[in-house]
């Protein structure tokens, strides 16, 4: 594979050509006694996905506390990350635009924000939507991770926000 440990790299614009989000495939999980169906405040295509019983009220009263200090999702988030709110769709899906939404809020308020979504629903995606924001606000973002295969992942989903990444 491709070994990217220890070397230095710049984040610079990349040309909009990547492939949509929405090639992915949609989620094929059912909702259960523990789990119900995501609804997203986003408009862009959704996973599917599930949510805990438990969290899915609060997830939903987060969402509704930033489209009161903000606006809809979607648009917030085409704002922060300088997109037109018709590229959402090519580079996140609903569940993603929602978890940035969320995470941009806090952040802008000085806190900060775990995802612990389960694998395959993009924390990758959502992590590189946050690399871009904070490059866009003069800031040095720094991603860490134990596995080579996830800073690989991290550095392919980059130019799905319009960032690259140049050895230096």
């Amino acid at each position: 594979g491709r070994s990217r440990v220890g070397k230095a790299a710049s984040a610079q614009q990349a040309e909009p050509t990547v492939a949509p989000a929405t090639a992915r495939k949609p989620s094929a999980a059912k909702p259960s006694k523990g789990q119900a169906a995501y609804q997203p405040s986003s408009a862009v295509p959704a996973l599917d996905s599930l949510v805990p019983v438990n969290m899915a009220d609060a997830t939903r009263t987060a969402l509704e506390r930033v489209e009161r200090r903000h606006g809809r999702a979607d648009e917030f988030v085409a704002r922060r990350l300088n997109y037109s709110a018709n590229e959402l769709p090519a580079r996140f899906y609903a569940e993603q635009v929602d978890a940035i939404a969320l995470a941009l809020d806090n952040l802008e308020r000085g806190s900060a924000m775990v995802i612990g979504d389960q694998t395959g629903t993009g924390k990758g995606r959502i992590a590189a939507g946050l690399i871009k924001y904070a490059i866009k606000q003069g800031t040095t973002p720094v991603f860490v991770t134990k596995y080579q295969d996830l800073y690989d992942a991290m550095l392919d989903d980059l130019p799905q926000t319009t960032l690259r990444m140049r050895r230096l």
